[in-house]
């Protein structure tokens, strides 16, 4: 099963959130933790992805795909 979870809500065309936090953030911030149950442990993966839009969620400025970091392992110091 696949969705996408989104900060707030955002332009259809930028994504077609299938759950949106509440209440929304809004501007820079923002964190995601992931989690899953025993039975699923290493059958997930997370594609994480950041728009950056322009002035009333106009035109798409910038798009960054960002890294997971595994818990508690850390990232690899880059």
């Amino acid at each position: 099963m696949t969705g996408e979870h989104c900060s707030r809500a955002v332009p259809s065309d930028v994504a077609s959130c299938n759950t949106t936090c509440f209440p929304e953030l809004l501007g820079s911030e923002g964190k995601a933790v992931i989690a899953t149950t025993s039975g699923c442990v290493n059958r997930i993966a997370v594609d994480a992805r950041l728009y950056q839009l322009g002035a009333n969620d106009g035109p798409t400025n910038a798009v960054a795909d960002l890294k997971v970091i595994r818990l508690p392992l850390g990232n690899k110091g880059e």
